[in-house]
């Protein structure tokens, strides 16, 4: 638990939103708390980012140019070509990342006015609302799905694909984030919130950070971020997959868990890497009994050579799936 904005993975573990989490229950409390947690198996999702050449000619057709960047990708995929990271949370590309990244930046300039929890969100809320005026302004740049795509044609490329399908953004989106977990931004469940983008589409699947699935969602811009913020409005829910590619024709603000950068044309595949073991705060006093004399027996029957390391494991990891509904 760190002193940051969101916490977000911590509050779906149940362990609290930070510090403030730690001073209320007090060490003691949370020391027992680990000694009685339960084993969670989290995605761990890998993110391929493959730069466009950097040569490619001027005015060149947006598919050409693409296929042209999956050429080279696939004859050349050294390491300065193809970049690879690691996400547990989430990754945002648009108008989020872009009040990440600002808040980023001035976090780094002026380290001494960031120094609580409480601060860090009055800041971040700042930011957001510096981008809400620069729109209201006629600052804004364009909507996402133009910055995503060179032009429309007939032979449109298509920028987001989900499990090898294309799929379409609204027009007046700002933003796309796919999720693991079902926290952002300090707590808010997009998801559960969201509704379709059409009707025909309901995509009523309940979420979870097990189940090699990730979720799609839209945002508007900077102030439907704080109206979500607030329980005020809903996300756009685009779709469910398990895999992902996004391609950026020009740079674009990104981020992965929280942290922001500004990413040169590129395409992005999100596939999942594996899982790992995490702790599970259980509030319940029986199940966490259960699961506790679970983990024993399981550690008992691996002391005695009746099970393998290997063995232990993987059956670990088949109660911490069947035990995560009822979490």
């Amino acid at each position: 638990m760190v002193v940051r904005a969101g916490n977000d993975l911590a509050r779906c573990l149940n362990w609290g939103a930070g510090l403030g989490a730690l001073r209320e229950r007090g060490l003691p409390a949370v020391l027992a708390d680990i000694e009685h947690a339960t084993v969670a198996l989290l995605d761990r999702w890998e993110v391929a980012i493959t730069r466009t050449p950097s040569d490619s000619r001027p005015g060149l057709a947006a598919n050409q140019l693409q296929r042209m960047s999956h050429l080279v990708a696939r004859d050349r995929p050294d390491t300065e070509q193809v970049q690879r990271r690691v996400m547990n949370n989430y990754v945002g590309i648009g108008v989020d990342a872009k009040v990440s990244l600002e808040f980023h930046r001035l976090r780094d300039q002026f380290p001494h006015w960031f120094r609580s929890q409480m601060g860090n969100k009055v800041w971040y809320t700042t930011v957001g609302a510096k981008d809400i005026l620069g729109h209201a302004i006629g600052a804004s740049s364009g909507s996402l799905p133009s910055k995503l795509k060179a032009r429309r044609c007939r032979c449109l490329y298509p920028t987001v694909e989900v499990d090898g399908r294309p799929l379409e953004l609204p027009e007046d989106i700002e933003g796309v984030l796919l999720l693991n977990i079902a926290s952002y931004m300090g707590g808010v469940n997009l998801w559960a919130s969201g509704a379709a983008s059409t009707a025909a589409a309901p995509l009523d699947a309940p979420q979870s950070f097990c189940d090699g699935v990730l979720e799609v969602c839209g945002v508007y811009g900077s102030w439907h971020l704080g109206q979500l913020q607030v329980g005020l409005s809903r996300a756009i829910r685009l779709a469910q997959c398990r895999s992902a590619r996004i391609t950026a024709l020009e740079a674009l603000p990104m981020q992965i868990d929280g942290e922001p950068w500004r990413q040169p044309p590129a395409t992005l595949d999100i596939s999942l890497k594996g899982q790992a073991f995490m702790l599970r705060r259980i509030e319940s006093g029986p199940v966490a009994a259960v699961a506790r004399a679970v983990s024993d027996v399981l550690e008992s029957c691996e002391q005695k050579g009746v099970i393998s390391a290997g063995q232990r494991h993987t059956l670990t990891a088949e109660i911490a799936a069947k035990l995560h509904p009822v979490l």
